[in-house]
This record gives structure tokens, sequence and C-alpha cells, in this order.
């Protein structure tokens, strides 16, 4: 248990998960010291951001590229806590779109928090320790198959795995990033080649 102070305030700081609270009293109708406790459920508050930019195209490079077949895109996705208390093992997941290939990610934390993994390849399934104001970033890269269209979805979710750790607000957990994918056209008369705009985010 944890000792109120005699101000009857209490300090959670450092503490994870359920915290039983005592504070010892004289009670003057038995005329003997009583402990009073009771049990606090502490809370973090991760949540999740999510950004798509492409990077290069197959026809133009890295001069105005856009969301076509053969593209490389990049995810960015930051998973922050905003507290009051520090998150241990904060399980990450993105399994990415199908239409993209040969994916690989990073990831890189700030002061005080930190990623299970560096880099790694493919979908994200991750843990990162989260300090109070904290973050966990993943950049993921792939290419745009030459045979994909529709849509490129992507949705990352972060979870609390930390038992007795209560997500003060789970609405924001999950963000998802959703792009037009434009096909690629050509004009045969004259042999140009031309991209299409990329959809909104």
């Amino acid at each position: 248990g944890y000792t109120i102070a005699d101000n009857g305030l209490f300090d959670p700081t450092g503490v994870a998960g359920i915290a039983t609270l005592a504070s010892s009293r004289v009670d003057a109708a038995v005329g003997a010291s009583v402990v009073d406790s009771v049990s606090v459920e502490l809370e973090a508050e991760p949540h999740v951001t999510k950004s798509v930019a492409t990077i290069s195209g197959p026809v133009n490079g890295t001069l105005e590229p856009r969301a076509i077949p053969g593209a490389v895109v990049e995810y960015t996705i930051q998973v922050t806590n905003a507290g009051p208390r520090a998150v241990t093992n904060a399980h990450v997941v993105d399994t990415l779109p199908a239409q993209l290939s040969a994916v690989t990610w990073t990831c890189t934390a700030t002061a005080g928090s930190s990623c299970s993994a560096a880099s790694g390849s493919g979908a994200i399934d991750q843990y990162a320790n989260l300090a109070v104001g904290g973050s966990v970033t993943f950049l993921a890269t792939g290419k745009v198959a030459w045979s994909a269209t529709g849509t490129l979805s992507n949705t990352a979710c972060a979870a609390l795995t930390e038992g007795g750790l209560t997500d003060s607000a789970p609405a924001n957990n999950c963000a998802t990033d959703s792009d037009a994918i434009v096909p690629i056209t050509v004009s045969i008369g004259d042999a140009a080649v031309s991209e299409g705009n990329a959809g909104t985010t």
C-alpha cells in the first residue's frame, strides 16, 4: 500500500496499475488506530496519429510524385502517451495495405520512451514503452503494385497491455489514412505518359 500524507493528498508518480492507498487514524469510538485504505485505478492515454506521403513516382521520380502504380509511399505512424501514467509494452499494430510490396519500417522514440525493435519488414506488430508525453514514430515505406487499383487504406492501432492500467480515451487508439490510386494514362498517338492526381487523405 501507499501511505497518504497528513494533508490527505497522494502523489501517484512512478506508480503503475492499481494502487492501494492507506492512511492511519485514531478512531475515538474504539480508542485504537485504524487503517483506512482504498484502491485507485491509474490511467494512461496513448493515441495514434497517421499520415502518408508519396516520396517518388515511376514517371517523374521525386518531382511531383503521385500515388500511382509503381510509386513509393511512406506512412508515418506516431503513438503518443498523454499520461498521466507511463506505459509499458503498448501494442502497436499496422498490417499495411495489400497493394504495397517490399515494405520496410523503422522506429524511433523520444527521450524516456523506447521501441521493441528499431527496424523491420512487412506488417508492424511491435511493442513500445511510452513515457508521459513521450512517443514512438514508425516510418513504413513500400511500393505500390503495378496492378494496384482502388484505394490505399491503412489503419494503425495501439493498445495497452499492462495489467491494471486503464485507457482514459480508447476512441483515439486507431488512425486511418485513405488515398485513391490513380492509374497511369498513356497516349499512344504521341507516346506521352502522364500521372494522375493523388487522392485526398
